[in-house]
């Protein structure tokens, strides 16, 4: 997932800060405005490559394993968000490149079939969400998968149309009779 100079979506960085501070114990202080300038600046992939190192540090750590889940999730709400809406269904509209060909590309590739909705995609995926959605954004992103909307174009009641407009409308009955 490409990262972004401003916060998006529903990720308030002062609230993902306030959720990560009880978590936070364990951070030297002198990481901790390091780590509180990747979210406010809402590079919240630094963030989370900056935890997951700690956490491979001292993987028996609960606290780091739940400040990664804070920023996962608000990943989870960005991607989301840019996403949406989730029922458009998706489809291959340009062959992966070989090269950048990915295991988890290929994973949500084999479940894309033109009639799939996002939501079921993401729904089916084996993989987890925020790999699933980080994939599905990569895949719109560089042209491989399309999304359309399946939104059916209202019907027009061809009784309210008057095929004739120049005809002077003529009041209704008054269905009532005293």
């Amino acid at each position: 997932v490409a990262a972004s100079s401003e916060p998006q979506g529903g990720e308030d960085p002062a609230l993902v800060i306030e959720a990560l501070n009880p978590h936070l114990a364990w951070l030297a202080e002198d990481r901790r405005p390091s780590l509180n300038a990747h979210v406010l600046r809402g590079d919240l992939d630094a963030a989370l490559a900056m935890l997951r190192e700690e956490q491979r540090r001292y993987p028996k750590n609960i606290s780091i394993a739940r400040s990664v889940q804070v920023i996962e999730r608000a990943l989870i709400v960005r991607l989301n968000h840019k996403l949406e809406p989730h029922d458009r269904a998706l489809s291959v509209v340009r062959p992966l490149v070989k090269v950048r060909e990915t295991a988890d590309a290929k994973k949500i590739l084999d479940m894309v079939d033109g009639a799939s909705t996002l939501e079921d995609v993401i729904r089916r995926s084996p993989l987890k969400r925020l790999e699933t959605l980080a994939t599905i954004s990569e895949l719109l992103t560089r042209g491989v998968l399309a999304a359309a909307s399946l939104a059916v174009p209202a019907r027009r009641d061809p009784r309210a149309e008057d095929s004739n407009p120049g005809r002077m409308q003529q009041p209704a009955p008054n269905p009532v009779r005293i």
